[in-house]
């Protein structure tokens, strides 16, 4: 349901233990019954490893924090790691397009050497928060050939990274300042 990347250009890697994300109020919720997107089983994926645990039940307008299974994930200067949002479309959802079901709110990046906080940004300069979220992608559910069920489009790609920009892709791009 959403995909961002995280990539690190300036002069120190950084380890990223946890990332916070919220749901539209939109998602299961009965006031927009008839034309809400209703899913469950929210899981975090960085390549193969799923981040702490799969929210069975997800409810509107909700913040999730996830951590890494390993205490941390490194990214050299020069990497990049992709956090993929998955989760698993229920009949009764609305066969529409969702702008940003899943907004990043919030991400905690340390120095891998030297131990500091580096705060993410967009690339208009506010930090990323509840009050100034990273938006993901629009997600339409369209109804299978067969009548059944409903599908959702792959994301689009993140945009490149600018050469000497660092932070976390999606939409929007993120500097780290």
């Amino acid at each position: 349901v959403a995909s961002f990347t995280l990539f690190v250009s300036n002069t120190e890697a950084i380890k990223v233990p946890r990332v916070t994300f919220r749901t539209s109020f939109e998602i299961n919720n009965s006031k927009y019954k008839g034309s809400d997107l209703r899913y469950q089983n929210l899981t975090v994926k960085v390549g193969s490893d799923v981040w702490n645990y799969v929210v069975p039940i997800i409810a509107g307008g909700t913040y999730y924090t996830f951590s890494s299974p390993t205490g941390a994930t490194s990214i050299p200067v020069g990497g990049k790691i992709a956090f993929d949002i998955y989760g698993d479309v229920l009949t009764g959802s609305a066969l529409t397009s969702y702008a940003s079901p899943i907004q990043l709110v919030g991400a905690v990046g340390v120095g891998q050497t030297s131990g500091t906080n580096i705060a993410l940004k967009k690339s208009d300069g506010s930090i990323v928060s509840d009050t100034s979220p990273l938006d993901g992608q629009t997600v339409t559910i369209t109804a299978a050939p067969s009548g059944g069920g409903g599908t959702i489009p792959p994301a689009p790609p993140p945009p490149p990274p600018a050469p000497s920009i660092a932070g976390i892709s999606g939409p929007t791009t993120l500097q780290v300042g």
